[in-house]
């Protein structure tokens, strides 16, 4: 059973549900997986942010894939990536979708956790800023905003400043603000200058007058943008539960990029949105480009975040990667062929 969420607050200094109607489901997703027996598990997921990299487990939850695994998923949004990371850790929730970045800070800081999905293995950013911002060199003196110290957007933000020229700790002022949509409001409402966003975000800060300083996503960099995080006591004592979650992800993906309608109509729900070509294109880039289709937590994929964190907290310093995650469920789903739908 899982423990009052009041719990997890005071774990925050270690490691720093969306409602509504079922969306209707195109075909039933092929699956592979060995039917479960007995009543499904419940296990509660937390995650950070309303975002699109989380697309794998909105559909594996809208479409019954976790169900058919056997699993009665229920998804708790949290305030921050931070903060559903150490809801996991005080065992508040079974798996956290979050970013390498917090499960590097909650590991140093001495939680027990392991990745064992990457779903979001390249940047997804585009480094936004005001019109007024026409070079790089008009950042310097600007406040650009994240989510939380540490978070991913502030691994990202530091990258592609430092790709444009600027040095993130000297030029410009890096502002705590929230997720996404909070980062957006921030920059509306003239409290920021810049930030990283994603689509479908994007699209909503250029129609109002705000455009792209970098296409961080268009590098095509390695990076553990989107993980599920668990603890190892769980892979130990429920090795099969966490196989029918990684399992119902790989199985997500897959239907992911064969039902483009029934998907886009999963982002509808989740961002409140009635915009057909906004979310369109969100699923474009998302399946096409940023989500793959064997999502290996792999090691080399946390490099960006490793050096970011090791600048400030001297625990990170010499952090080897390959201690965090363990590839072998994404293994052993793609071994049954789950991935091919």
């Amino acid at each position: 059973m899982v423990k009052p969420l009041a719990l997890y607050l005071a774990l925050l200094s270690l490691v720093a549900g969306c409602g509504g109607a079922p969306v209707p489901a195109a075909s039933a997703p092929a699956s592979a997986a060995p039917t479960p027996s007995g009543p499904p598990v419940k296990i509660t997921i937390t995650y950070g942010s309303v975002a699109a990299d989380v697309l794998p487990t909105y559909v594996a939850l809208e479409q019954g894939i976790f169900l058919r695994n056997g699993l009665d998923a229920e998804l708790q949004l949290i305030s921050s990536s931070t903060a559903a990371v150490a809801a996991l850790v005080s065992g508040n929730a079974d798996f956290s979708q979050a970013g390498g970045s917090e499960a590097i800070s909650a590991t140093v800081g001495g939680a027990d956790i392991v990745v064992v999905v990457v779903t979001g293995a390249t940047y997804s950013y585009l480094l936004m800023a005001a019109a007024d911002i026409k070079t790089p060199n008009d950042l310097k003196g600007k406040k650009v905003g994240i989510s939380t110290v540490g978070s991913s957007s502030d691994v990202a933000v530091r990258v592609a400043l430092k790709k444009i020229g600027i040095d993130p700790d000297k030029d410009v002022s890096i502002v705590p603000v929230g997720g996404v949509p909070e980062r957006v409001a921030a920059m509306k409402s003239g409290a920021i200058q810049a930030t990283v966003a994603n689509p479908p975000e994007t699209t909503s800060l250029e129609q109002a007058g705000f455009h792209s300083v970098l296409d961080l996503a268009g590098l095509k960099l390695p990076a553990s943008v989107q993980t599920t995080i668990v603890k190892r006591e769980t892979v130990r004592s429920k090795p099969d539960v966490v196989q029918r979650y990684v399992d119902s992800l790989v199985q997500a993906i897959a239907y992911m990029k064969k039902n483009k309608p029934a998907v886009v109509n999963v982002l509808k729900k989740y961002f409140k949105s009635t915009d057909d070509a906004a979310m369109g294109s969100a699923y474009d880039f998302y399946t096409n480009e940023v989500i793959p289709a064997q999502p290996f937590p792999r090691p080399e994929l946390f490099g960006d975040a490793i050096t970011a964190l090791a600048a400030r907290n001297d625990k990170v310093k010499g952090f080897d990667a390959s201690k965090l995650v363990d590839q072998s469920f994404v293994q052993k789903a793609i071994d049954r062929g789950l991935d091919k739908g």
